[in-house]
């Protein structure tokens, strides 16, 4: 978890971008969050910026996105994580 906190915080600094990053774990139901200013702020304009036009993303997207030509998921090796 603290590799994915770290990357969170990275990302906020080297692109100058807020960030919100929620965790639920389904097994324990414990509950890690992240923000990169207050949660609460960065939450808010998420709502007010929800009806603009925006990407999504999700596992199955993007797993077509890195998929290898085998249909294996290929992140690491790809540089992409």
């Amino acid at each position: 978890m603290d590799g994915l906190l770290k990357k969170a915080m990275e990302l906020s600094i080297l692109c100058d971008c807020e960030i919100a990053l929620v965790v639920l774990n389904n097994g324990t139901e414990k509950l890690v969050e992240y923000s990169s200013s207050k949660m609460d702020t960065v939450l808010s304009r998420f709502q007010q910026h929800r009806s603009l036009p925006h990407e999504t993303h999700g596992n199955e997207n993007l797993y077509r996105k890195y998929a290898d030509g085998n249909g294996e998921q290929n992140l690491v090796s790809s540089g992409r994580v």
